[in-house]
């Protein structure tokens, strides 16, 4: 006989709650894909049906069940790619953009599927052979340019993105500096083509370092751009930059009174940098053999002489011959009798006369002939340029003497040695013995033979003019116009 177990109602009421409990569950969740970890899952009722106490043990776990609705979304979750139906629209995703394009550049805005070329000028590149200049657009998108003209990246930039045009690497053929106008903005509805790139040679300075120099000093570069110095030494630069390719040329415009300044590698053309050894030193200008010594290029002029360097006694200019058997000679006696303002005159006045016209054919410094040696003794040359004889213009006699021909009054007591005359003898008289100061025709004579011919500071006229050495004795007939006295 089949037996009916017939059940409680407490027990029904237990098995629908369980039942209940577990349908609730999977209807929260909404999809199987078992993201939802942290919700426990209900198993079977625990305890005795014939109790009741599964019915509280159902009860106690769908109150501590955590709802799935409240945790699905965790903004702490990042979506690495995988298609969200709630994507977020600020969000742009290049890796899934249907449109993504390698020749656009991202511009950090929504891709608006809608793209513009930017572009411009290039101009005033001085193009030689390798001449070219690189530009970038946002940073990358290298385009190399080596010709003037239009130009445009390669790579297009989407409506409302933004662009910026920049040097990256300047022409170096030769140095030139290329700048970048109109060259950032925003794309609005079309191609850019006003950005503009104007290029330059680059300037570099000029310059070097001053040193020895006293007083006040004016170099100029390229025949201005004057750099004026005073008391002052150390490094300058001309304050007018030269163009690459171009000259410069470094000359001294007037000099300290006193010294003598020279420049070192004073021309040259510019090349990629600054130019720093256009150095410029400064000596003593003592006589014209210690300027000829220190700068053999210093031409035939007049000079600032400083005969005891800043010392008492003022500087005077001079007529220095810098070509004439060695150089460095310095004028202290020019007398050109041709002209009739320049009188004969009384021995004692031809000393020191017109002092400020070295050269000028009425000139003495006689008085000064011992500071202007330049050893121990004494190397004189006595010319006379001028005449109306071809035998007397041009002859000379060159020597070195001892004695000071201005202290000395004994011609007999003068000593001489190196002489070099031409002619080489004067017929009728005796050699050439050196100059003495002696009281008669002349404020120097070498007359030791009783021969007039060496005078130097004539007193009176000799037949029109000034005694002079000659290859023959032509009585009245002979004379110069002009007589000069060198020391060195």
């Amino acid at each position: 006989m089949r037996s009916i177990k017939i059940f409680s109602g407490a027990v029904i009421l237990g098995l629908l709650v369980w039942a209940c409990s577990d349908a609730d569950t999977s209807s929260l969740d909404g999809d199987n894909s078992g993201e939802d970890s942290g919700v426990k899952k209900d198993s079977a009722p625990v305890g005795d049906d014939s109790t009741g106490d599964d019915d509280a043990t159902a009860s106690t776990e769908d109150a501590t069940t955590t709802d799935d609705s409240a945790t699905e979304t965790d903004s702490s979750v990042s979506d690495s790619g995988i298609a969200d139906a709630k994507a977020d629209s600020a969000i742009t995703d290049a890796a899934t953009d249907a449109k993504a394009d390698a020749a656009v550049v991202d511009s950090g805005v929504a891709d608006s599927g809608v793209y513009y070329t930017v572009g411009g000028t290039l101009s005033t590149l001085t193009i030689v052979a390798g001449s070219q200049v690189v530009l970038q657009n946002n940073g990358a998108d290298d385009l190399t340019l080596s010709a003037n003209g239009a130009f445009t990246f390669t790579n297009k930039v989407g409506q409302g993105g933004a662009y910026a045009v920049t040097v990256k690497t300047q022409p170096t053929t030769p140095p030139q500096t290329c700048v970048v106008t109109s060259g950032s903005g925003t794309i609005a509805g079309g191609n850019v083509s006003n950005v503009g790139v104007a290029c330059s040679k680059n300037a570099y300075n000029v310059g070097g370092t001053l040193s020895g120099m006293r007083g006040s000093l004016t170099i100029q570069n390229n025949g201005g751009d004057n750099k004026v110095f005073v008391n002052t030494n150390g490094s300058y630069n001309f304050a007018t930059k030269v163009t690459t390719g171009l000259g410069y040329a470094a000359t001294v415009l007037t000099q300290p009174d006193g010294q003598w300044c020279k420049i070192a590698n004073p021309t040259g053309t510019i090349g990629g940098g600054d130019v720093g050894n256009v150095n410029v030193t400064c000596v003593e200008a003592i006589s014209c053999q210690a300027i000829h010594a220190f700068d053999a290029a210093a031409p035939s002029g007049i000079y600032n002489i400083d005969t005891d360097s800043a010392g008492a006694v003022p500087s005077l200019n001079m007529y220095c011959d810098m070509t004439t058997s060695g150089g460095g000679w310095t004028q202290v006696f020019d007398h050109d009798s041709s002209k009739p303002a320049n009188a004969f005159m009384p021995i004692a006045n031809w000393a020191s006369l017109n002092t400020a016209l070295p050269n000028a054919g009425y000139y003495s410094i006689l008085n000064r002939i011992s500071s202007l040696k330049s050893g121990a003794n004494y190397d004189f040359y006595l010319t006379w340029p001028e005449s109306p004889d071809a035998n007397i213009k041009g002859a000379y006699v060159q020597w070195t003497q001892v004695q000071d021909p201005t202290a000395v009054t004994d011609p007999t007591a003068v000593t001489i040695s190196n002489l070099v005359q031409s002619p080489t003898s004067q017929v009728g008289g005796g050699s050439f013995s050196g100059l003495a100061k002696k009281a008669g025709s002349s404020y120097l004579s070498g007359e030791r033979s009783g021969f007039w011919y060496w005078a130097v500071g004539s007193a009176a006229i000799y037949s029109g003019g000034i005694p002079a050495f000659a290859s023959s004795s032509k009585g009245a007939a002979t004379y110069a116009t002009r007589v000069q006295l060198f020391v060195r």
